[in-house]
């Protein structure tokens, strides 16, 4: 993506660097890339740091989102399992402060009290 234009700069298939190699060759200003927006993926980390050597790694967003999920959900799972089967319970968890009633802010910290 060129952020400059706000425009998707390509779009290519393959998840490997040898299906990606010709075309990440091919690329001018390779060495000029400044920023490497991806996923948490460690094959695309090395494709990366190889294809854009001068680039900084970012993770996007929503996959960084999603680990803490997974992992607060693993905790949680581990700290009280009953807990975690109930959905609404699950629900109010994941809403910030501000989305919430008063009930159900009510709710949340009486369950985080107990």
């Amino acid at each position: 993506m060129d952020l400059k234009k706000r425009k998707v700069f390509d779009v290519k298939r393959g998840r490997s660097e040898p299906s990606l190699r010709r075309y990440l060759k091919g690329l001018e200003g390779r060495g000029s890339v400044q920023v490497v927006v991806m996923d948490l993926s460690e094959t695309y980390r090395s494709i990366a740091q190889r294809y854009f050597p001068n680039a900084t790694i970012v993770a996007d967003r929503f996959h960084v989102v999603r680990l803490i999920n997974q992992h607060f959900l693993k905790v949680w799972q581990q700290c009280h399992p009953e807990g975690r089967k109930n959905r609404g319970l699950l629900s109010l968890m994941r809403r910030h402060q501000w989305r919430l009633s008063d009930e159900q802010h009510a709710n949340l910290m009486a369950y985080l009290a107990d």
